[in-house]
């Protein structure tokens, strides 16, 4: 199954348009105090998927406070901004932006990370090829701008910005034409936001990850007879993300893509 070749991180959309009627405001919980009063934080975008709450997880078990972004709360962060309203990107990501301004103040994150996703198969001649580069923009493009911009206001000076690619995107993916160009615009984006006067805070650090295959539930049920030796657990990326908050030695040169490999059980991080 195509699926099992990606960097598939959460099968739900981050972005989404509904119709009017829908239209409901983002909403804010939790507690935002402890979040701004911590010298250890993280601002986690795609808190309440599968490779999140792992993350969520681990970065909580070593003192962080977090802060998740996503479409549905988060019981484990420290507070959660639910993104509901439906609206267009440009009005949804503004009116998301307002709220963590209005609560945040002058609040600063260790790191924030991007880690919301999904993917779709499909080659050029697919009747559906438009609403799959569309569907793929809005999960992976749209997430990782509002994650740059977030980071722009609240990282603090050295801070860490990480955006979810994927290795198949380094080359072609005929089989998937949205999944490798929306992907393909995240690595971009890295190496935008890791270049000199990019409008991230002094000495920030950009890096992109690439898996080839996460070992989650959803990538299980899609391809039952896989050879899990070679998909990597959601522990070491959230040990490689921890390593690189925690120690700015550990981190690889800012703009860079770090392709995540696993054979055998046994996971290597090679800089691209």
């Amino acid at each position: 199954r195509a699926a099992t070749f990606t960097a598939g991180v959460s099968q739900r959309k981050f972005f989404r348009s509904r119709k009017a009627a829908d239209i409901q405001m983002s909403s804010l919980s939790g507690n935002v105090d402890k979040v701004v009063a911590s010298d250890k934080s993280l601002l986690l975008i795609g808190g309440a998927g599968q490779l999140g709450s792992n993350v969520l997880t681990g970065f909580r078990q070593a003192g962080y406070a977090i802060f998740s972004v996503d479409r549905r709360e988060s019981t484990e962060a420290d507070a959660t901004l639910v993104l509901r309203s439906g609206a267009d990107w440009v009005e949804e990501s503004k009116e998301a932006v307002e709220l963590l301004d209005s609560n945040l103040h002058e609040a600063k994150f260790n790191a924030v990370i991007n880690v919301a996703g999904g993917w779709a198969g499909g080659n050029i001649a697919d009747p559906s090829i438009f609403e799959v580069c569309t569907s793929m923009w809005k999960v992976s493009v749209e997430s990782s701008v509002f994650a740059g911009h977030v980071a722009s206001k609240f990282l603090s000076e050295n801070g860490l910005v990480v955006f979810t690619g994927s290795a198949a995107a380094v080359s072609g993916t005929p089989g998937m034409v949205g999944y490798g160009l929306s992907k393909a615009a995240v690595h971009q984006l890295v190496a935008s936001l890791g270049s000199p006067s990019s409008g991230l805070p002094a000495g920030s650090c950009v890096v992109g990850i690439v898996p080839i295959v996460l070992d989650t539930p959803s990538n299980r049920a899609g391809d039952p007879s896989g050879n899990y030796d070679n998909w990597t657990p959601l522990s070491d990326v959230t040990n490689l993300l921890l390593s690189w908050t925690t120690d700015s030695k550990q981190r690889p040169a800012s703009g860079s893509l770090v392709k995540i490999v696993t054979e055998n059980k046994k996971t290597s991080f090679i800089p691209l």
